[in-house]
């Protein structure tokens, strides 16, 4: 017989919400939950959102829709995998991270594209020079 468990009971006799037992209350934040159990692994070079941002599942009914980190390139905040550059698949998921983290402007998927644009190496990463 499976053992039955109990919703946690807060002061005052009263269960605990989802949120209080840790469950993502919003979408989003059960995006953010799925993508990170399924990627994460703490290891691996990158943060989650890092390794999360270069998820090869093209496949996957959420890879549009995965949260991003703030540094990422227009080639991945575009979520459009036409921008995603050639190659991109095959890379290890730590090259794959060190990509993200430069910027990638030697995989560019197109000429001309967002990506291919050398930062000014008078400017810091704030944007002050």
């Amino acid at each position: 017989m499976a053992a039955q468990h109990a919703a946690p009971v807060l002061a005052h006799g009263q269960a605990a919400s989802d949120e209080e037992r840790g469950k993502p209350t919003t979408r989003g934040a059960a995006i953010a939950a799925y993508c990170r159990g399924c990627i994460y692994d703490s290891a691996a070079a990158g943060t989650w959102r890092e390794q999360v941002a270069v998820c090869s599942s093209l496949a996957c009914a959420l890879w549009r829709f995965r949260p991003l980190p703030r540094h990422a390139p227009a080639w991945i905040t575009s979520r459009d995998a036409a921008d995603m550059p050639a190659g991109w698949i095959g890379l290890h998921q730590g090259a794959a991270v060190a990509r993200l983290r430069a910027g990638s402007s030697r995989m560019a998927a197109k000429p001309g594209h967002p990506s291919t644009i050398a930062p000014d190496p008078t400017v810091t990463r704030r944007g002050e020079p």
